[in-house]
């Protein structure tokens, strides 16, 4: 069982689940001068003959002469304005303001063809050369597929999955499968959504035995036997033993990746998608349900055990009214997708620090 002793080897540093740094606030920054008192602003002087009262040096330039020689009735002679009649009575509706007649527009528009001032343009001429193809092919979709759950839809409503995940503790990354998410996600309630689980429990062990054959992470070849060896047991009938087994497991690989202390860990996995940056999306969406399964409950509290799987009642009040085939089946897709982040979570921890001695080589 957990402790406040010190993690254990392999345990990922707390930053690595946290914000990115393109998520962090900037230092705060001391914008004021000098002591911090404002410094007067010199005004310029004035005096009685400013700029604007000097006469330029050159001379004036005289535009009359220009204009004598424009006969202006050589535009306007062939324009016939009684057909500019006022069509807009606007007296009627202020009768006490007289703004004068109001023109049409429309017909002062109706001789002018404005189609050989704005000729068509045929943009397929631009486009046809174009191979859109080979640009979507040149765009790096590297970032998207590292970051988006491979078996969730594109359209996805984060603010169901957060209700799925972290109020209801039931995994949705890389188990179950996409058309299983869905189904889950527009479920109305999560006694309908375990019903759904429940009836696709043998495609569940299907997908739950491809993701754990994926996990290659070294820090967790101790563990992982065992998560298999849950998923067997599941799928041969043997609930209580599956959950007794995957629940174990899932604490003991939360607690060496992230923290042997019970609150840390809750608050660590809290999930927001508002406060979540795009390349953790996945990852602290496939630890959220930690929160609700490190429920605590106390026999002596005289509140109603929680009927969700919890850590706690599990392997300090084992009663069959919490071993069920439903908590059996949660903890089995708990401890694939756990297993399956902390292996993600390491590839990162791993990075960062290959770029951290990176950069002291080049300091």
């Amino acid at each position: 069982m957990a402790t406040d002793a010190a993690s254990a080897p392999g345990t990922v540093e707390e930053n690595d689940l946290s914000a990115e740094p393109d998520d962090e606030l900037p230092e705060d920054r001391d914008f004021a001068a000098g002591d911090g008192e404002s410094e007067e602003r010199a005004e310029p002087e004035v005096d009685g003959h400013g700029d604007n009262d000097e006469q330029p040096d050159g001379p004036r330039t005289d535009f009359n002469s220009f204009l004598t020689g424009i006969d202006f009735s050589a535009f306007t002679a062939g324009i016939d304005f009684s057909a500019f009649a006022p069509t807009i009575n606007l007296s009627a509706l202020v009768p006490k303001v007289d703004i004068g007649p109001m023109y049409d527009a429309a017909v002062l528009m109706a001789g002018i063809d404005t189609s050989s001032l704005v000729p068509k343009i045929d943009f397929s001429a631009f486009t046809a050369g174009i191979d859109f193809s080979k640009l979507l092919a040149g765009l790096d979709l590297s970032h998207f597929s590292d970051s988006y759950p491979p078996n969730w839809p594109l359209d996805v409503n984060l603010d169901q999955v957060t209700e799925v995940i972290s109020g209801d503790g039931i995994p949705l990354v890389w188990v179950p499968r996409q058309t299983i998410v869905e189904e889950v996600l527009a479920a109305p309630d999560r006694a309908s959504r375990i019903g759904i689980l429940l009836a696709h429990s043998e495609a569940l062990v299907a997908d739950c035995g491809a993701v754990l054959d994926a996990i290659t992470e070294p820090s967790l070849q101790g563990q992982l036997p065992l998560a298999r060896n849950a998923l067997a047991a599941y799928a041969h009938g043997h609930q209580e033993a599956a959950q007794a087994l995957a629940t174990v497991v899932t604490e003991t690989a939360v607690a060496a990746a992230l923290s042997s202390r019970y609150e840390e860990v809750k608050d660590a996995v809290v999930f927001d998608p508002d406060k979540t940056s795009w390349i953790r999306l996945r990852l602290r969406a496939a630890l959220a349900p930690i929160h609700r399964f490190y429920t605590t409950w106390y026999r002596s509290s005289g509140a109603p055990a929680p009927e969700a799987l919890s850590r706690h009642v599990t392997v300090h009040e084992a009663d069959a009214t919490h071993y069920t085939a439903a908590n059996a089946l949660v903890a089995v897709l708990l401890v694939t997708s756990v297993l399956r982040a902390i292996q993600e979570l390491q590839a990162v921890a791993a990075a960062r620090k290959d770029e951290d001695g990176q950069a002291e080589e080049e300091a």
